[in-house]
């Protein structure tokens, strides 16, 4: 047997031929809310199936700084001020402004979490496998050179489900974290070991329809962190990390549109002896045709975004500008 031609064949067989109506909603209707996409099916359609989705059953969560998406904002953070300390570099100071004031930065996040197939079972019920690659990076936008001074990397394979009012989101993903080459070159200090592999749950339920509650659990199957910490002297491991947090989306509806979103997320993480993490904004979105964008307020509160700088404390806050599928 030839299994260069056969094995075309046999993966046809076992992915594609259970599923009859595999890349087609029953019907074929489309969305006239979002062009190009197509209807929700209606509740005695038949199960079916379909590659490269549009949306996703379990929407990202808004507020989180570390979600991969694309969106560019305009901080004011005390990040590198004196006093807020260094405990992941002790001995070494990386103070770049006065006492009292604070840094304008920019901050830079490129990605997305693609839907790659997606199997429904009615109009309340779905799963979907995605793929999610994203990176977060910040720079100096008070000095000439607009140094960078970190950037945080995270690649994942997310599992959505829903199920009626609940959904969820399985994930296995890794992220790690680097300095900036400007901040390492000016002020001579050193990378930390902060990276690691996890798998977390979460879980969503949306009361009603522009309300959603959120909350879930990491857990750190390997994490270079914890070395980290032992060398620092740190009793606290890197194993768990919790988030929760809330949101109210009144989506923009037709080809042209406005809404409103606020939303606000807590996490927590071992590494940091469970030191809350905030995160809050609200502004506006609207949409074009099949397009999403929002405008809004964030505000930071807590151990640094930035993996370089975990046990940090900042307060930063400041405009973002995202572009939403």
């Amino acid at each position: 047997m030839n299994w260069t031609r056969a094995l075309p064949t046999l993966l046809f067989l076992l992915v594609v031929a259970p599923f009859p109506a595999l890349g087609q909603v029953p019907g074929g209707s489309v969305d006239p809310d979002r062009p190009g996409s197509r209807a929700a099916p209606t509740a005695d359609a038949q199960p079916y199936a379909e590659w490269f989705p549009q949306g996703t059953p379990f929407p990202r969560p808004r507020a989180d700084p570390q979600e991969p998406g694309f969106r560019a904002a305009l901080y004011l953070s005390n990040l590198l001020a004196p006093g807020t300390g260094t405990p992941e570099r002790p001995g070494t100071d990386v103070t770049l402004i006065r006492a009292g004031e604070r840094d304008p930065m920019g901050l830079v996040a490129l990605g997305e979490t693609f839907p790659v197939f997606r199997f429904t079972r009615d109009a309340r019920s779905m799963a979907q496998v995605g793929l999610q690659a994203g990176v977060t990076a910040r720079f100096r936008l008070g000095v000439a050179s607009n140094d960078m001074v970190a950037h945080d990397w995270t690649v994942g394979l997310p599992v959505d489900f829903r199920s009626g009012t609940f959904s969820g989101r399985l994930r296995l993903f890794h992220r790690s974290a680097h300095l900036g080459d400007e901040i390492i070159g000016r002020l001579r200090i050193w990378r930390i070991g902060f990276s690691h592999e996890a798998v977390g749950l979460q879980l969503g339920w949306n009361p009603i329809s522009p309300f959603r509650l959120y909350g879930g659990a990491n857990w750190l199957a390997r994490s270079e962190t914890s070395g980290t910490l032992d060398r620092l002297g740190f009793e606290q491991d890197d194993r768990f990390e919790v988030q929760m947090g809330s949101e109210f989306h009144g989506a923009a509806r037709g080809d042209f549109g406005f809404g409103f979103v606020a939303a606000l997320d807590l996490q927590v993480a071992e590494r940091t002896g469970w030191d809350p993490q905030w995160s809050a904004l609200a502004g506006t979105t609207f949409q074009v045709r099949s397009r999403n964008a929002r405008i809004a307020a964030r505000v930071l509160s807590g151990p640094s975004i930035h993996g370089e700088f975990f046990l940090t404390p900042e307060t930063a806050w400041g405009l973002e500008f995202a572009i939403e599928r």
